[in-house]
């Protein structure tokens, strides 16, 4: 089991109070599936965020350094001159 090594959940103290509610009552799982047992917390879902984020790290910086953002690689292509002013590539020279 992966977890978040050294790592404290905190609530900031200049938080705003959020008025909307998300209780939810599992009376009806409950009686419907009454061997259903939850297996998920917010301890879990911290840790497999932690898991997939270690186990994507080369995939989460490449898009971080611009490979995916198109607009960032048509700038870099047009500083470079390898694209002229129509966005054309320009003939590799001889």
């Amino acid at each position: 089991t992966c977890v978040v090594p050294n790592c404290r959940i905190e609530f900031a103290d200049d938080t705003v109070s959020d008025s909307r509610t998300y209780r939810v009552s599992f009376k009806k799982i409950a009686s419907a599936l009454p061997a259903f047992e939850r297996r998920w917390d917010i301890r879990w879902g911290a840790s497999e965020l932690h898991c997939a984020v270690q186990k994507y790290a080369d995939q989460l910086r490449d898009s971080e350094r611009g490979r995916f953002r198109r607009m960032e690689r048509v700038r870099r292509h047009l500083i470079d001159r390898r694209l002229d002013s129509s966005l054309r590539w320009r003939e590799a020279a001889a």
